[in-house]
Protein backbone atom coordinates (compact mmCIF):
# COMPACT_ATOMS: atom_id res chain seq x y z
CA UNK A 1 0.00 0.00 0.00
CA UNK A 2 1.43 3.24 -1.14
CA UNK A 3 0.60 6.43 -2.92
CA UNK A 4 1.89 6.98 -6.63
CA UNK A 5 1.38 10.18 -8.92
CA UNK A 6 0.03 10.13 -12.46
CA UNK A 7 -2.38 11.69 -14.78
CA UNK A 8 -4.98 9.23 -14.05
CA UNK A 9 -5.96 5.42 -12.60
CA UNK A 10 -5.46 3.68 -15.25
CA UNK A 11 -1.90 5.27 -15.85
CA UNK A 12 -0.46 4.94 -12.37
CA UNK A 13 -1.55 0.99 -12.52
CA UNK A 14 0.12 0.58 -15.67
CA UNK A 15 3.36 2.40 -14.20
CA UNK A 16 2.98 -0.01 -11.08
CA UNK A 17 3.03 -3.24 -12.94
CA UNK A 18 5.66 -2.19 -15.20
CA UNK A 19 7.71 -1.66 -11.89
CA UNK A 20 6.51 -5.42 -10.73
CA UNK A 21 3.97 -4.93 -7.99
CA UNK A 22 0.43 -6.63 -8.44
CA UNK A 23 -2.34 -3.44 -8.72
CA UNK A 24 -5.36 -4.71 -6.51
CA UNK A 25 -7.49 -0.80 -6.44
CA UNK A 26 -6.78 2.59 -6.79
CA UNK A 27 -7.79 5.62 -5.23
CA UNK A 28 -7.53 9.02 -5.81
CA UNK A 29 -5.99 11.14 -2.82
CA UNK A 30 -6.55 15.00 -3.27
CA UNK A 31 -3.77 16.49 -2.64
CA UNK A 32 -4.31 19.81 -0.18
CA UNK A 33 -4.51 23.19 -2.16
CA UNK A 34 -2.45 26.07 -1.06
CA UNK A 35 -5.36 28.13 0.02
CA UNK A 36 -6.06 24.78 2.53
CA UNK A 37 -2.82 24.61 3.91
CA UNK A 38 -2.33 28.50 4.50
CA UNK A 39 -6.18 28.36 6.46
CA UNK A 40 -4.28 25.66 8.30
CA UNK A 41 -1.28 27.48 9.24
CA UNK A 42 -3.36 31.10 9.79
CA UNK A 43 -6.48 29.23 12.36
CA UNK A 44 -4.52 25.91 13.94
CA UNK A 45 -1.10 26.26 13.98
CA UNK A 46 -0.37 30.27 14.48
CA UNK A 47 -2.06 30.24 17.73
CA UNK A 48 -0.24 27.45 19.09
CA UNK A 49 3.20 28.11 18.02
CA UNK A 50 3.67 31.71 17.24
CA UNK A 51 0.82 33.74 18.56
CA UNK A 52 0.81 37.77 18.31
CA UNK A 53 2.11 39.06 21.45
CA UNK A 54 0.62 41.47 23.98
CA UNK A 55 2.98 44.14 22.99
CA UNK A 56 2.34 44.06 19.80
CA UNK A 57 -1.21 43.68 20.27
CA UNK A 58 -1.28 47.20 21.86
CA UNK A 59 0.68 48.72 19.75
CA UNK A 60 -1.32 47.63 16.53
CA UNK A 61 -4.51 48.94 18.29
CA UNK A 62 -3.09 51.94 19.56
CA UNK A 63 -1.51 53.19 16.34
CA UNK A 64 -4.92 52.46 14.90
CA UNK A 65 -6.69 54.80 17.13
CA UNK A 66 -4.07 57.72 16.48
CA UNK A 67 -4.58 57.39 12.81
CA UNK A 68 -7.98 57.21 13.24
CA UNK A 69 -8.20 60.09 15.90
CA UNK A 70 -5.96 62.53 12.74
CA UNK A 71 -8.97 61.88 10.76
CA UNK A 72 -7.72 58.57 8.73
CA UNK A 73 -10.89 56.40 7.67
CA UNK A 74 -10.61 52.48 8.48
CA UNK A 75 -9.05 51.85 5.05
CA UNK A 76 -6.52 54.45 5.24
CA UNK A 77 -5.31 53.61 8.56
CA UNK A 78 -5.36 50.00 8.02
CA UNK A 79 -2.80 51.35 5.02
CA UNK A 80 -0.80 52.73 6.76
CA UNK A 81 -0.68 49.91 9.54
CA UNK A 82 -0.29 47.38 6.85
CA UNK A 83 3.28 49.40 5.90
CA UNK A 84 4.57 50.13 9.38
CA UNK A 85 3.15 47.56 11.81
CA UNK A 86 6.54 45.39 12.39
CA UNK A 87 4.55 41.98 13.45
CA UNK A 88 4.29 39.78 9.89
CA UNK A 89 0.84 38.56 11.18
CA UNK A 90 -0.48 41.77 12.12
CA UNK A 91 0.81 43.17 8.73
CA UNK A 92 -1.09 41.00 6.56
CA UNK A 93 -4.19 41.37 8.53
CA UNK A 94 -3.74 45.03 7.86
CA UNK A 95 -3.35 44.48 4.39
CA UNK A 96 -6.39 42.51 3.61
CA UNK A 97 -8.13 44.05 5.60
CA UNK A 98 -7.88 47.33 3.72
CA UNK A 99 -9.35 45.60 0.74
CA UNK A 100 -12.11 44.72 2.77
CA UNK A 101 -12.85 47.73 4.38
CA UNK A 102 -13.11 49.53 0.43
CA UNK A 103 -15.78 46.82 -0.32
CA UNK A 104 -17.78 47.98 2.78
CA UNK A 105 -17.15 45.12 4.53
CA UNK A 106 -16.27 45.24 8.66
CA UNK A 107 -12.70 44.17 9.73
CA UNK A 108 -13.81 41.90 12.06
CA UNK A 109 -14.74 39.51 9.39
CA UNK A 110 -10.62 39.82 8.92
CA UNK A 111 -9.83 39.58 11.94
CA UNK A 112 -11.85 36.22 12.34
CA UNK A 113 -9.16 34.53 10.47
CA UNK A 114 -6.39 35.13 12.41
CA UNK A 115 -6.85 33.77 16.02
CA UNK A 116 -3.01 34.10 16.43
CA UNK A 117 -3.53 38.21 16.03
CA UNK A 118 -7.05 38.53 17.46
CA UNK A 119 -8.65 36.11 19.85
CA UNK A 120 -12.14 35.84 20.26
CA UNK A 121 -12.74 38.54 23.24
CA UNK A 122 -10.89 41.08 21.03
CA UNK A 123 -12.58 40.06 18.34
CA UNK A 124 -16.37 40.27 19.94
CA UNK A 125 -15.28 43.76 21.87
CA UNK A 126 -14.33 44.62 17.92
CA UNK A 127 -17.30 43.46 16.60
CA UNK A 128 -19.65 45.26 18.82
CA UNK A 129 -17.29 48.79 18.12
CA UNK A 130 -18.54 48.39 14.54
CA UNK A 131 -22.08 47.76 15.16
CA UNK A 132 -22.43 50.98 17.53
CA UNK A 133 -19.96 52.90 15.39
CA UNK A 134 -17.10 53.45 17.89
CA UNK A 135 -13.91 51.76 16.45
CA UNK A 136 -11.86 54.64 17.44
CA UNK A 137 -12.48 54.31 21.17
CA UNK A 138 -12.76 50.17 20.59
CA UNK A 139 -9.21 50.39 19.69
CA UNK A 140 -8.46 52.83 22.19
CA UNK A 141 -10.00 50.22 24.78
CA UNK A 142 -8.45 47.50 23.25
CA UNK A 143 -4.61 48.98 23.26
CA UNK A 144 -5.36 49.98 27.13
CA UNK A 145 -5.82 46.20 28.09
CA UNK A 146 -3.09 44.76 26.19
CA UNK A 147 -0.92 47.11 27.63
CA UNK A 148 -2.20 45.89 30.64
CA UNK A 149 -1.72 42.63 29.91
CA UNK A 150 1.86 42.99 28.19
CA UNK A 151 3.04 44.58 31.75
CA UNK A 152 1.45 41.80 34.04
CA UNK A 153 3.84 39.06 31.63
CA UNK A 154 6.76 41.55 32.39
CA UNK A 155 5.96 41.05 35.98
CA UNK A 156 5.33 37.70 36.18
CA UNK A 157 8.78 36.82 34.19
CA UNK A 158 10.58 39.15 36.92
CA UNK A 159 9.12 37.31 39.69
CA UNK A 160 9.72 33.89 38.06
CA UNK A 161 13.21 34.56 37.58
CA UNK A 162 14.54 33.95 40.61
CA UNK A 163 13.07 30.85 41.46
CA UNK A 164 14.23 29.23 37.98
CA UNK A 165 17.83 30.41 38.45
CA UNK A 166 17.52 28.58 41.76
CA UNK A 167 16.28 25.71 40.37
CA UNK A 168 18.19 25.23 37.78
CA UNK A 169 21.28 25.95 40.30
CA UNK A 170 19.67 23.55 43.01
CA UNK A 171 20.13 20.47 39.18
CA UNK A 172 23.31 21.76 37.98
CA UNK A 173 25.79 22.69 40.95
CA UNK A 174 25.48 19.04 42.94
CA UNK A 175 26.38 17.31 39.40
CA UNK A 176 30.23 19.65 38.84
CA UNK A 177 32.12 16.52 40.55
CA UNK A 178 30.71 14.49 37.71
CA UNK A 179 31.93 16.67 35.07
CA UNK A 180 35.45 17.25 37.00
CA UNK A 181 36.08 13.94 37.76
CA UNK A 182 34.28 11.82 34.97
CA UNK A 183 33.19 12.12 31.52
CA UNK A 184 30.78 14.94 29.38
CA UNK A 185 28.39 12.02 28.44
CA UNK A 186 28.41 11.12 32.29
CA UNK A 187 27.89 14.76 33.38
CA UNK A 188 24.96 15.06 30.67
CA UNK A 189 23.15 12.21 31.67
CA UNK A 190 23.32 12.83 35.54
CA UNK A 191 21.33 16.43 34.67
CA UNK A 192 19.23 14.75 32.44
CA UNK A 193 18.27 12.13 34.98
CA UNK A 194 17.86 15.25 37.48
CA UNK A 195 15.88 17.29 35.08
CA UNK A 196 13.68 14.56 34.38
CA UNK A 197 11.45 15.15 37.57
CA UNK A 198 11.09 19.05 37.29
CA UNK A 199 9.90 18.73 33.38
CA UNK A 200 7.16 16.17 33.99
CA UNK A 201 5.98 18.46 36.63
CA UNK A 202 7.33 16.41 39.93
CA UNK A 203 9.05 18.41 42.66
CA UNK A 204 12.28 15.76 43.33
CA UNK A 205 15.26 16.28 42.49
Amino acid sequence: RGTQEGESAEAVARELRAQGYFVVTIERVARPRPEQLEQLKRQVLAPVFYPVSSQHRAMFYSSLKALMSSGMNVSEAMGSLAKRTQNHTLRAAAAEMVDEAIRGRPMSGVMAKYPAAFPAVALAVMEAGEHSGLIELTADRLAKHYDRAFELEQMYRWHTFYPKILLIALIVIPTVPVLVMGSFAQWVSLVLTRSLPVLLGGTAL
